[in-house]
């Protein structure tokens, strides 16, 4: 998931979309898809997580947060 790579830079949709060839449309639909699928209402807060490193594959090749006992949370 090469997008959230960008988020703890503090980069826009638009310079994502440059940055990997896609349209911003492609990238705002793609975080707000993952906003759902991880329970986080805010780009801040994504953007944190990836700087943790709080955001980790699933076995399913979802992205999601890992519990400590290493299989996936919510």
């Amino acid at each position: 998931m090469e997008i959230v790579q960008f988020l703890p830079k503090g980069a826009t949709d638009r310079e994502i979309a440059e940055a990997l060839s896609l349209s911003t449309r492609t990238v705002s639909n793609t975080l707000h898809r993952l906003y759902d699928r991880i329970g986080v209402s805010s780009r801040a807060r994504l953007a944190a997580m990836c700087a943790q490193g709080d955001l980790r594959e699933r076995p399913n090749g979802h992205p999601g947060r890992q519990t400590s006992t290493g299989r996936p949370g919510r």
